[in-house]
């Protein structure tokens, strides 16, 4: 067999895979709705709960068994519970971007092809067992001739075929199931998940934002950002510093080094502020794979950043227009705080639902309160009680950097969970507004 027809191979399973899920999941809906009248009614609302945990978890499980775009698509699905249903958000949730290992020769093809020489000529030592991989690429440690040690993000060789032929499989669905249903939101969607793609495939965008990420933070001893190492590094192979550090949810790594969780948190929180209000540029996705905390002999520590595919800027008023709705929450004005969203450049189908203002009264209620904690219980609550009120009422407009920005906000919450700590994460990076708590509550 040739290479050509083993990929073509490849792309009709894969297609087939994917196409004939999200065609089960339809047609199950479909003939729900057909049955949802008179006294069928009670039992179809049952059926349908029951539906949405099997289909979540019949998508769930192909986007684990194709990966590529489709495990993208969703984690991507997974932060948007004003389009999908609660099970779907769960379940999607928790795929991870885990993938068996490229073999060594396909590494060593896509260095040749982008470096000009195979790895065992460009390093001193290269280790050929990954230290991490995804579903877009995988990382190797090496040292380079001057001692240097670094890690090797290198593409995985068919990956951009592999996407190509994964989102037109998708496009092709939503647009028979949009043709059929009208618009539901998800050629928008498609349409972000593609630009995040192009982004995160090119390494040398990535390799820029790691580099303006480290001149924001230059000098700063709490956080460092490994240095690209740019004779190595093109569209698919990315080459930059090997930070040393410990995962930041290890709990007992983090014991041993004398560091406390507190203290990790209120470095996170802190170097998020940073980002967001003074240089309006940030991290889109600190998983805990992606932030290392570093100790040092001192006893210190810093926080490294690594992986820069996905990154947002924010507009330059956007500050201004977050201190705008944190003042109107706080003076309980549900007419200000929807201006403020507003402002931000939300906005729903239906502007007769009054969803921003009933938005407002929900986050008044919910952040108002400053003497409480705020960690992820708290957040997942409001975040349920936004979700009900956008699937009664979706977006029309959702600006990439605030869907990003609530995807980062949501990741914090959770470290700061797994860590046992519990932080007001409004107040943490806003410290001049929310006031602290009285003493003794």
């Amino acid at each position: 067999m040739t290479q050509l027809e083993l990929g073509s191979r490849e792309r009709i399973r894969r297609a087939a895979r994917t196409g004939s899920a999200i065609a089960r999941i339809y047609l199950g809906y479909k003939g729900l709705d057909l049955l949802d009248r008179g006294p069928l009614r009670r039992v179809v609302r049952v059926a349908r709960r029951r539906w949405d945990h099997l289909s979540a978890a019949a998508l769930g499980g192909a986007a684990r068994d194709l990966g590529g775009v489709l495990l993208k698509a969703g984690q991507f699905l997974s932060t948007r519970a004003d389009v999908l249903p609660a099970a779907y958000v769960e379940r999607l949730a928790r795929l991870q971007d885990r993938a068996r290992p490229q073999p060594w020769a396909a590494v060593q093809q896509v260095i040749t092809e982008e470096l000009g020489a195979p790895p065992e000529e460009l390093f001193a030592r290269v280790w050929r067992r990954p230290i991490a991989s995804a579903s877009l690429a995988q990382v190797h440690r090496a040292t380079l001739r001057d001692r240097r040690e670094v890690a090797v993000k290198v593409q995985r060789p068919e990956v951009r075929a592999a996407l190509a032929a994964d989102l037109a499989t998708l496009r092709v669905a939503v647009r028979a199931i949009e043709g059929l249903e009208g618009s539901l939101g998800f050629a928008l969607l498609l349409d972000q998940l593609e630009s995040s793609l192009a982004r995160e495939l090119d390494f040398a965008l990535e390799a820029e934002s790691a580099e303006r990420m480290a001149a924001n933070f230059a000098g700063s001893p709490r956080v460092r950002i490994p240095a690209v190492v740019r004779e190595f590094t093109t569209a698919r192979v990315l080459v930059s510093e090997y930070l040393p550090g410990i995962r930041i949810t290890d709990h007992a790594r983090l014991a041993r080094a004398g560091v406390a969780g507190e203290r990790v948190v209120e470095a996170l929180l802190g170097a998020y502020a940073e980002q967001v209000f003074a240089h309006r540029f940030f991290h889109a996705d600190p998983h805990p794979g992606n932030v290392l905390v570093l100790p040092d002999e001192r006893g210190d520590f810093a926080l490294g950043f690594v992986d820069f595919g996905i990154v947002a800027e924010l507009p330059e008023h956007f500050r201004a227009q977050v201190l705008a709705l944190a003042s109107a929450v706080l003076a309980r004005n549900a007419s200000g705080v929807a201006a403020a969203l507003g402002a931000l450049g939300l906005s729903t189908r239906d502007p007769e639902a009054r969803t921003l203002e009933r938005i407002a009264e929900r986050l008044m209620r919910a952040l108002g309160r400053s003497a409480e904690g705020g960690g992820a219980e708290r957040i997942g609550a409001l975040g349920a009680e936004l979700a009900e009120l956008l699937r009664a009422d979706p977006l029309a407009s959702l600006p990439p950097h605030l869907f990003l920005l609530g995807r980062v906000l949501g990741m914090l919450a959770g470290v700061s969970t797994q860590l046992g700590v519990r932080v007001n994460i409004a107040r943490a990076l806003l410290p001049g507004l929310f006031p602290a708590p009285a003493e003794g509550r």
